[in-house]
Order: structure tokens, then C-alpha cells, then sequence
């Protein structure tokens, strides 16, 4: 769930794979426009989804894999870092 900070809105973001794929695959997303309560539907298409990086960031230190992502983020900006 995302909870937008510029516009009220709030998305809710589906990613089948979240904790199997080290950077999963965006599904579908619903927004709902909280001041008219519009909600808008996409599915995405499947062979060029969005992909998430960094999942650390969308999750609380409290979740059970958190730990693992955010080492796995820690790699890649690392070895983004030296390939510069």
C-alpha cells in the first residue's frame, strides 16, 4: 500500500512474488482518489512489468525478511558504486 504525501490518495500495489523474487514483478495497482473516492484500475503487461528495487525501503525493520532486502539492496548500490 502506498500513501501518497503530495495528493490524498492512496494505491494499493500488487506484486504476486513479493517475498520469492528479489525484485518482483508489479501485478496490477488500484488508486483510490480520497477526495471524490475515484478508484482507477491497471494491470500491467506481464512481459514488461515494472519491477520493484530496493523492497527495504517499502517495509518496517520489523518484517520477517527485511534483513535479507535490505543486505540485497546494500550489494547493489555497492556494486552500482563501482562500476563508476
Amino acid at each position: 500500500m502506498k500513501f501518497h504525501v503530495q495528493k490524498p490518495q492512496i494505491t494499493y500495489l500488487a506484486f504476486p512474488e513479493f517475498d520469492r523474487e528479489p525484485h518482483p514483478a508489479l501485478k496490477t495497482s488500484m488508486a483510490i482518489a480520497l477526495q471524490d473516492l475515484y478508484i482507477r484500475y491497471r494491470d500491467y503487461d506481464p512481459d514488461n512489468p515494472p519491477l520493484l528495487h530496493q523492497k527495504d525501503q517499502t517495509l518496517a525493520s520489523d518484517y520477517p525478511s527485511y534483513a535479507k532486502f535490505a543486505k540485497l539492496s546494500q550489494q547493489e548500490q555497492n556494486g552500482a558504486c563501482s562500476m563508476m
